[in-house]
């Protein structure tokens, strides 16, 4: 009878001990899964902090691109105008110290920033842009831009902001 009874102790023992190392495993996998899901929800939350942070930055940049670029054109139509408004070419193209340098470089920052934006209508609105104002920048009768091609350059831009805006207005908040 003793035997009998130790050998059912020793078998609800070792049921136990499997039952335990089972629920211990099962545990550890659950933990897994919540580290996993955590990071998961982290990763999430970074990517959009990072999206917003540079959406705003690129509506800055966008901003100061637009207003260097009003600097260059209205010191090409001084410039035109100083010439005597000469009507087969526009034959002044000088722009103040730096302002070129300013320009390239400002270009170059929104058209990398763009390339960080999740959205395919962003990146291609600066595209827009940046050729919009190089259109006008580099007209092919070499006159001042007609007023049109402003008001192209202002449309695309509208556009972009308002698309810009948009996105950032339909990222979850922060935590």
């Amino acid at each position: 009878m003793t035997l009998a009874v130790a050998y059912l102790q020793s078998r609800t023992a070792r049921a136990d001990r499997q039952h335990a190392a089972l629920e211990r495993r099962e545990d550890r996998e659950a933990e897994r899964a919540a580290r996993g899901q955590e990071r998961h929800q982290r990763l999430g939350d970074e990517h959009r902090a990072f999206q917003r942070d540079t959406l705003i930055e690129l509506q800055e940049q966008v901003s100061a691109y637009l207003r260097l670029n009003g600097k260059a054109g209205h010191a090409d139509e001084m410039a035109w105008k100083a010439a005597g408004e000469p009507t087969d070419r526009f034959l002044v193209s000088q722009l103040p110290e730096g302002l070129s340098e300013e320009i390239n470089i400002s270009q170059r920052r929104i058209q990398v920033l763009a390339q960080r934006v999740d959205d395919d209508a962003v990146r291609d609105g600066v595209r827009e842009l940046v050729d919009a104002a190089n259109a006008i920048a580099d007209p092919p009768n070499k006159k001042p831009p007609a007023s049109a091609a402003k008001i192209r350059l202002g449309t695309v831009f509208q556009t972009l902001n308002n698309r810009i805006g948009e996105i950032l207005r339909t990222l979850p908040m922060e935590p």
